[in-house]
């Protein structure tokens, strides 16, 4: 449902012996979750329509130690955006789009980045995603820069990718305000 394929190239690479591409992607997102993120779940009559996994990111990878040259790029986005709070993935189904859902998890991300004292959430957008882009910057977030894309194995149309940022208001008007999810 979200980055274009991309977390298939790195589920390819990390697979343990016997473990299926989804084992090793439930495996990444429950890691990069840990204790503290939080995966959210939108849907309707008991179906899912959206999620988002966001969580503290105090630093971001380093691209120098980047093994995979689609990665880099998105490395070097997360650099501009480390010490908050990142949405790694957000996503709606097709069939869900336009009814809000987007918009409320992100709502819901800020609660719970305020409520932990977040100062602000990044995120990385591609550049010819419009529709992702305008939702967000109709939410808050500022581009804070452009990386030009690798493209070794990621076939995407893309060129760049945008790291967003926005700051958060403090946690006490945070825990003041409600979401209904």
């Amino acid at each position: 449902m979200a980055d274009e394929g991309l977390p298939r190239l790195g589920w390819e690479t990390d697979a343990r012996p016997g473990e299926t591409l989804w084992d090793t992607g439930a495996r990444h997102l429950l890691g990069d979750a840990g204790s503290f993120g939080r995966i959210l779940v939108a849907g309707r009559d008991d179906a899912c329509q959206g999620a988002v996994l966001a969580y503290p990111m105090s630093t971001a990878p380093d691209p120098e130690k980047e093994t995979r040259a689609d990665f880099v790029p998105l490395c070097r986005g997360k650099q501009q955006i480390a010490g908050g709070w990142y949405v790694d993935f957000i996503a709606c189904l097709p069939e869900a789009r336009g009814a809000g859902l987007g918009r409320t998890l992100l709502r819901a991300v800020e609660r719970l980045a305020g409520e932990a004292g977040a100062a602000w959430i990044g995120l990385l957008v591609l550049d010819d995603n419009h529709v992702a882009r305008a939702l967000y910057e109709r939410q808050g977030f500022d581009p804070v820069g452009r990386e030009k894309l690798a493209r070794d194995r990621w076939n995407v149309s893309a060129t760049h990718v945008i790291p967003m940022r926005k700051v958060l208001p403090s946690s006490v008007e945070m825990h003041d305000s409600s979401i209904e999810l």
